[in-house]
């Protein structure tokens, strides 16, 4: 009786040893669920070594706050922007220390877009004493923490303050425009009508970060780092590759240089889309695109192909400019919770997941939906342009005529 109430002991304590470890590993990895949520995250534990296994669909990052709450000094970028992530990332904090972990862009983290991580000690670490310190009168300076980088894709806009000339209402700032409103392009002075936003939020709460270009004539052009910009020889590169002394392209045609950039914190995100592709703001010329890489051009599996993404945006919006042309798109726009056009928002997801596979099977989809957009570019052009559909049908009929020969 005495062995069987041993073993039963022996049972009983490696039961509870499994369960313990069970709770343990379950412990190890926890999954969050990363968007914009309808009730603030309720706070969590986590014990030093866990892995909080992030996950979401849409235009979001992840960024460690050493302020302990939205503001953004010394931030650290954990996981750059993506319209899809699953990121792990590893607790290595100090137990008793607590992580503010939020989502940077546009307004996101005002709109309850964090998470609070306490951190314990794991419950396999040994316990150690405490660190004895030496006694010194000699103030101890911390290092400097350089500011995180602004996150690439940050809205793919302009500022709300950013000025733009229109046809019948004078300069106006970005965020009194509106679809049909008739703004300046370029240096031949011409107006187009603005058929729609790819990003229209007014409703941000806190300030998205932008890029400050002023030139010797220019007050200052606002836009995110990625958003597309003309330079000298009216070549369109990212705002981020600009730096003093290079010359941009003017309204007038003519070039001027840069003589400041600086980082500027503002509320409202935009982006007017142009049947050209571009605009003209503060005097500067600008594009309605931005890229969605580190890149000027497309890039498939690290191998650069020779388009922009400028020109890629101006062919793959023929579908939606066609639809606009024909029907009223003001009636018809509809935006997600963070302001983008859902004209935008899918069919950017589903590139952005073709350019990151294998190159032979992005090549192959990239050629296929780019020859298909041409087509529809081609028939944007003939039914817009009289007489390119009359060259382009006397075109057909020769080669058609040629081959029957």
């Amino acid at each position: 009786k005495s062995i069987m109430n041993r073993l039963a002991g022996v049972f009983t304590l490696l039961v509870a040893a499994g369960k313990a470890e069970f709770l343990r590993r379950a412990q190890s990895s926890i999954d969050i669920d990363w968007r914009i949520p309808s009730e603030p995250y309720d706070p969590i534990t986590a014990e030093v070594g866990t892995i909080l296994n992030f996950k979401w669909s849409g235009p979001h990052n992840l960024v460690l706050h050493p302020s302990g709450s939205c503001d953004t000094a010394g931030a650290v970028v954990i996981a750059g922007f993506s319209l899809r992530g699953d990121v792990d990332y590893t607790v290595e904090a100090d137990a008793g220390s607590t992580l503010f972990l939020a989502c940077d862009i546009g307004s996101h983290c005002a709109q309850d877009m964090y998470i609070e991580v306490t951190v314990v000690p794991a419950a396999d670490a040994p316990v150690s004493p405490a660190p004895v310190v030496p006694a010194t009168d000699a103030p101890v300076t911390p290092a400097p923490v350089e500011p995180a980088p602004s996150p690439p894709g940050g809205g793919f806009c302009f500022s709300g303050a950013t000025l733009v000339e229109t046809r019948d209402r004078g300069s106006l700032r970005m965020d009194q425009l509106q679809i049909g409103d008739y703004v300046l392009v370029d240096e031949s002075k011409t107006y187009e009508q603005i058929y729609s936003f790819g990003h229209f939020d007014q409703k941000s709460v806190v300030a998205a970060e932008f890029l400050e270009i002023r030139t010797v004539t220019s007050s200052g052009i606002e836009m995110t780092s990625d958003h597309f910009i003309f330079i000298e020889g009216n070549k369109a590169v990212p705002a981020s590759s600009i730096s003093v002394g290079d010359k941009v392209m003017l309204a007038s045609g003519e070039t001027d240089a840069v003589v400041s950039i600086k980082k500027v914190s503002r509320n409202g995100i935009f982006a007017p889309f142009t049947p050209s592709g571009t605009i003209v703001t503060n005097g500067i010329k600008s594009s309605s695109f931005a890229t969605i890489q580190d890149s000027r051009r497309v890039s498939l599996s690290g191998i650069e192909i020779p388009i922009t993404y400028h020109q890629l945006g101006v062919i793959f919006e023929s579908p939606h400019r066609l639809v606009c042309r024909y029907f009223n798109c003001a009636l018809y726009e509809t935006y997600n919770e963070e302001g983008m056009s859902n004209w935008v928002e899918m069919p950017m997801k589903a590139f952005q997941w073709m350019v990151q596979q294998h190159a032979v099977v992005s090549g192959i989809l990239f050629l296929c939906i780019f020859a298909a957009f041409c087509l529809m570019n081609l028939l944007e052009m003939a039914v817009l342009n009289p007489s390119f559909c009359t060259f382009l049908l006397s075109a057909t009929i020769v080669v058609v005529h040629y081959y029957r020969r």
